[in-house]
């Protein structure tokens, strides 16, 4: 069986419409800088309906 993370302590939700021009560059300087905590956090981007490439650079950025 295999074992559940533990829940992170704090989740930034990032509501998020036609970024693509920015959007990498935001949430990898973000990730960076959450390296700096002492404390887990979760970041969830939500999209709705953007009609540039937004969805997928959030698909990608999961890999972070």
């Amino acid at each position: 069986m295999q074992e559940v993370p533990p829940a992170p302590d704090a989740s930034l939700v990032i509501p998020v419409y036609n970024e693509e021009g920015l959007l990498r560059t935001a949430i990898v300087a973000l990730m960076d800088r959450l390296q700096e905590v002492d404390f887990t956090v979760e970041v969830v981007i939500t999209e709705n309906g953007s009609t540039d490439g937004t969805k997928e650079i959030a698909f990608q950025l999961d890999a972070i």
